[in-house]
């Protein structure tokens, strides 16, 4: 099972654990995103979830999408987005200089560093 990330509606911390959405509190037409962390559930926003990529940066720090990274070999910051036309998570650098599929797709095999992510860190990447 693949682990989730996301950014708490208590408190703005980020937690780490498996992720549902749950028809509960006052209105059950609405879901609560709920991630699970060490046995306790956690209401989290749900436009901050982000699900493990299965890699990890140089400092071997879990990849997640909506983290930012920097990569040794560039200036630039990129997100970690899926891209449903690649079934991939790949790097977004939202610079339309850098933004072609083909070093979209070369990047995810370089060294990166997480140094952010878009739900804590929005200012990073814009």
């Amino acid at each position: 099972m693949r682990n989730y990330k996301g950014k708490r509606v208590d408190n703005g911390e980020l937690v780490h654990g498996w992720y549902m959405e749950h028809p509960f509190k006052d209105d059950p037409t609405k879901p609560l995103s709920v991630i699970v962390q060490d046995e306790i559930p956690y209401e989290v926003i749900p436009e901050s979830v982000g699900q493990s990529t299965g890699r990890k940066d140089k400092t071997e720090t879990e990849a997640f999408g909506g983290d930012i990274v920097k990569f040794d070999d560039h200036e630039y910051l990129a997100e970690i987005k899926y891209f449903p036309e690649f079934a991939a998570f790949l790097f977004d650098s939202h610079n339309e200089e850098t933004r072609n599929s083909s070093q979209i797709l070369m990047l995810w095999s370089m060294d990166f560093k997480i140094v952010g992510n878009v739900h804590t860190h929005p200012e990073l990447i814009k």
